[in-house]
């Protein structure tokens, strides 16, 4: 999807764009990477944000065509946390984190994303380079975050954080 002109309303977005352009503010406050904030990387104010910031496009089996799911650290829906004795949450319940095809996404996107067979596609490995090891992946993780939005042509992402935020 290309947009000209004006950019889209945060709330004209799919549920699972927003809450990218959410999560994408969330680590670039907490890992320093805000000039206004002194640019110093929070490594525990990063990893408390497992469940808001995205992990991997998991591929839900459960459902008919497979289609894919934007899902935090806890593989549960992007911003969705367990609670109490229910930690398991219901793919199906969540339409709107979904996506039917990994080529819905711009190419800029899928070239920055890991696939594991079977299991889906991986915005981070959390063993060697998660965002809260320091600015350098939080960066990384930006960038990916930013990749999804290409498909605005001619709209840098700070362009887009100004206007949706």
């Amino acid at each position: 999807m290309i947009y000209f002109g004006e950019l889209p309303k945060i709330a004209e977005l799919p549920t699972w764009q927003s809450m990218l352009l959410a999560s994408r503010e969330l680590l670039a406050r907490a890992g320093g990477l805000h000039y206004a904030d002194g640019g110093i990387h929070r490594a525990k104010d990063v990893q408390g944000l497992a469940a808001d910031l995205p992990y991997v496009w998991q591929i839900d089996c459960s459902r008919e065509g497979h289609p894919l799911i934007l899902c935090g650290r806890e593989y549960k829906p992007l911003g969705v946390q367990g609670s109490g004795f229910c930690p398991w949450v219901k793919y199906a319940d969540y339409p709107r984190h979904c996506i039917q095809n990994i080529d819905e996404l711009p190419a800029s996107a899928r070239e920055r994303l890991h696939y594991v067979e079977g299991v889906g596609y991986y915005f981070y490995d959390s063993y060697s380079n998660p965002p809260w090891r320091g600015k350098t992946y939080a960066r990384r993780l930006a960038e990916t975050i930013d990749a999804h939005f290409c498909m605005f042509e001619g709209a840098p992402m700070s362009t887009a954080l100004s206007t949706w935020l």
